[in-house]
């Protein structure tokens, strides 16, 4: 199978052409050159308008997922962590200060912890799927716009 890429132009247009299209899938060249993008600009610009276009990239992010055969849910699986971290976190300090001891303090810190390590395993796993090639076909989210069969004189050529 042969396939053509994306120039970085390409890519923008495709991002930016559907930037509120949840469904169908996009190529690893397309989510990384608009993170790219969208990363130098968010450098330069105010936090507010970095914000902004980070929330954007999230039906991006979705299809990027799709073409990797997987569900929008694991970009969501870092705000559900997120919001059990923060409830449980108020709910230590709220503990800790209402009834200090250092061993509350000492459990407080160990939950911390391993929330950190959870979260850092689950963003390099987050990083390495971003990263996969998608899948080659069709796949429950659709047809891979990568790959193409050429076909002449009736074979294909590889």
């Amino acid at each position: 199978m042969q396939y053509e890429t994306l120039s970085l132009n390409e890519a923008i247009r495709k991002s930016t052409n559907r930037i509120f299209q949840l469904t169908g899938r996009s190529r690893r060249s397309e989510y990384w050159w608009t993170i790219f993008v969208v990363s130098l600009i968010g450098l330069v610009a105010t936090p507010l308008v970095g914000v902004v276009l980070n929330l954007l990239t999230i039906p991006l992010t979705f299809r990027r997922l799709h073409d990797t055969g997987r569900s929008g849910w694991w970009w969501g699986i870092r705000f559900v962590g997120y919001f059990i971290f923060i409830c449980l976190f108020i709910g230590d300090i709220m503990v800790i200060f209402t009834e200090p001891s250092l061993e509350k303090l000492y459990s407080l810190l160990l939950k911390q912890a391993f929330w950190m390590i959870g979260f850092v395993v689950y963003h390099i796993v987050f990083i390495v799927i971003l990263c996969l090639d998608g899948d080659q076909g069709i796949n429950e989210y659709g047809e891979s716009e990568k790959y193409f069969i050429e076909v002449t004189g009736g074979e294909e050529m590889k």
